[in-house]
Order: C-alpha cells, then structure tokens, then sequence
C-alpha cells in the first residue's frame, strides 16, 4: 500500500498508529510542516534503507528495528539535522557506521545492535566520549 500526503499544509506530529500499518510500502510526508516519528518497527521491512529518508528535516525519531533491512546504513549528511533517536536493531545491516552521523549533534539515542556493522566508530560530537 502506498499513501501519498506530501504537499499539504499538516502540521504537529505524525500518528503513531501509522506503524499499525502492514502492508505499507510507500509513504511521501515531504513538503508538510510535520514533525515526523517514523516508527517502523517489526514489519518485516526487506531490502535497502531509502536514502529519500535523508530529506525528512523534520524527521526526530528513526525506529526500523526489528525487520530484515540489509546493505550499509545511509549517509545522513542530508537535512536530518532534528533527529534525536535511531533504532535500526536487529536487521542485517553492514560496513561502517557513517561518519556523517556526528553531525546530528541532537541525537541522544542510538541503538545498531544485532546486525552485521564492521569498522571503526565515528569520532567527534556525541561520538567523542564514546
């Protein structure tokens, strides 16, 4: 199912119930004033991460745990710059973790656990006291 909201005028938050949502493949928010938690969690989502997802500047909450995501996590140099939180545990991600992740200087919360990552952690911002 594809659901197409983009060019509105929403504003506040996405309802959480769209990760009830199964058979949701496709889902366009751009050009809205939301702020977006895109909780994905446990759908058996399969493939890559759509790098599109780097343009949601509105996005604060990033949850894919829990599916069958592969391939390497998306550089996140993009507009992504209010994200506080990312869950991407238990899938079968690789490679390293993107440096481009230092700079979401408000992300507090980062959960990569349970999946294939390699290579050495980013250092500077949050990462710095790691």
């Amino acid at each position: 199912m594809w659901l197409y909201l983009n060019n509105n005028k929403f504003q506040g938050k996405l309802p959480s119930s769209l990760s009830n949502m199964k058979n949701l493949t496709l889902l366009n928010v751009g050009e809205n004033q939301l702020s977006i938690n895109l909780n994905l969690s446990n759908i058996l989502l399969s493939g890559l991460i759509s790098t599109g997802i780097s343009s949601l500047s509105r996005l604060i909450e990033l949850n894919f745990s829990y599916n069958n995501l592969s391939g390497k996590i998306f550089d996140m140099s993009g507009d992504m710059k209010s994200l506080k939180s990312i869950d991407l545990f238990h899938n079968y991600l690789c490679g390293a973790i993107p440096k481009s992740m230092i700079d979401l200087t408000f992300l507090s919360h980062l959960n990569l656990s349970y999946n294939n990552l390699s290579g050495p952690i980013p250092n500077g911002n949050q990462f710095q006291n790691i």
